[in-house]
């Protein structure tokens, strides 16, 4: 795939990694994540470089996140060539690639004060799907429930979840670190079959709902990947996640909310919200 004879965009090769790594170094000021998922996103494909002259410039990855859902990640450029329509045309490569694979649905997440991201979606037919308050604080020691519990029924707690005010506010979609999901039945199975879904009971009703998953590339990291439930439920969920990292050894509680009826709750529970932006965007591409 090409834009022009100057600038090549095509498959990376493990020969690209010395160029990606040096861009990935001028990212979050050397604390970007691409170099904990680099030799995984060259091991399964999906990831593209932008080479000018040959050298690297940029890259982008894409990863299918179940059939027809894809999500498009990790877009960086080299600073020396940013302005120059390397980031657009790697995000218009992936996605026609996509397109060209049966995408039903192309996504991909960025902070709000990124005006450079947010041109592209508009370029390239993209429309915001959804918005997010991104909180994180350090696990608490202490912090217990035995109130809450681990869920085996999904189909018990589907009409919970699909008819929350967090499934609704997140137009369906699950929070996985900076990985927004389609929360579909099969997702929820998923999340039932690997211990990760928990709920709050009483009087023979589910008063709230909590999915707990690990970072993707950050295992010390726990996510929230999904929390509501009835005002007096929370306080209880939100002891049980802390419980619940701390003897799994996580070191930080991380969410993406979708209702700021949540972030009181989790700033009562050490959570705070990131100073440097105010909103997680997320940018969604649909088939016609």
């Amino acid at each position: 795939m090409g834009r022009s004879a100057k600038l090549l965009i095509r498959p990376a090769k493990p020969e690209d990694k010395p160029g990606i790594l040096r861009i990935s170094a001028q990212v979050w000021e050397g604390h970007d994540y691409v170099p904990l998922a680099l030799e995984r996103w060259l091991a399964e494909g999906g990831l593209f470089v932008a080479e000018l002259a040959g050298q690297i410039v940029g890259f982008a990855k894409t990863t299918i996140l179940s059939p027809g859902e894809f999500w498009l990640e990790g877009l960086r450029v080299a600073p020396e060539h940013r302005n120059q329509g390397i980031g657009r045309a790697l995000a218009e490569a992936q996605l026609q690639d996509a397109l060209a694979r049966g995408a039903r649905a192309v996504r991909y997440s960025t902070v709000e004060i990124n005006r450079a991201s947010g041109r592209i979606a508009q370029a390239l037919g993209f429309h915001e799907a959804g918005r997010f308050t991104f909180m994180a604080g350090p696990v608490r020691g202490g912090e217990k429930s035995t109130k809450v519990i681990q869920a085996e029924e999904p189909d018990k707690l589907a009409s919970f979840i699909f008819s929350s005010r967090a499934y609704r506010l997140s137009r369906g979609l699950l929070a996985h670190g900076w990985i927004f999901k389609e929360l579909s039945l099969a997702l929820l199975a998923e999340l039932v079959s690997n211990g990760a879904l928990f709920c709050l009971e009483a009087e023979g009703q589910v008063r709230g709902v909590l999915a707990l998953l690990p970072d993707t590339y950050r295992p010390d990291y726990l996510t929230l990947a999904f929390l509501d439930g009835e005002e007096r439920a929370l306080p209880e969920l939100l002891r049980f996640a802390h419980g619940y990292a701390q003897d799994r050894g996580h070191t930080e509680l991380r969410a993406m909310v979708p209702d700021d009826r949540l972030i009181r709750p989790l700033e009562e529970h050490g959570l705070v919200s990131e100073p440097d932006f105010r909103y997680v965007l997320v940018y969604e591409y649909l088939r016609r």
